[in-house]
């Protein structure tokens, strides 16, 4: 049986998550993520009266991740340079040349600033662009 496209889409957001604070999980019975954004330590620091809807919710499920083994799957990020792997072997397995190199373009620009980034590949996309920048130089 295929898994639903909205169960992948969370998993693949939550391998994709590098938040220190959220941790989700897979609830094996419900078949879906979970997420925490606090540990069952800080709630229980917390007067349970005070706490707002959403966060006594959350509170009860850090309580039943706790409790109730086997039921909770922890879904550790991938880390960065996993991430940067993946997308370097899929821009490498493009048939198009061109789509290939544009994207192996845009990976080594993730390095570099926000700004960079769009500006080199703005220029290997427009060579008039490149060309104007040049004569622009030696002026």
């Amino acid at each position: 049986m295929p898994y639903p496209k909205d169960l992948i889409d969370d998993i693949i957001m939550a391998l994709d998550n590098a938040g220190f604070e959220i941790r989700n999980y897979y609830d094996v019975k419900e078949k879906k993520v979970v997420l925490l954004t606090e540990s069952l330590g800080y709630y229980e620091e917390m007067d349970e009266k005070e706490l707002p809807d959403w966060q006594r919710e959350e509170m009860e499920l850090a309580r039943r991740i706790e409790s109730e083994s086997g039921r909770y799957i922890y879904i550790n990020p991938l880390p960065s340079y996993e991430k940067y792997n993946l997308m370097q072997e899929f821009a490498s397995k493009q048939e198009n040349e061109r789509l290939s190199e544009l994207l192996e373009v845009a990976l080594l620009n993730l390095v570099s600033s926000p700004m960079a980034n769009n500006f080199s590949l703005g220029m290997f996309l427009d060579k008039d662009l490149t060309q104007g920048l040049y004569e622009l130089k030696n002026i």
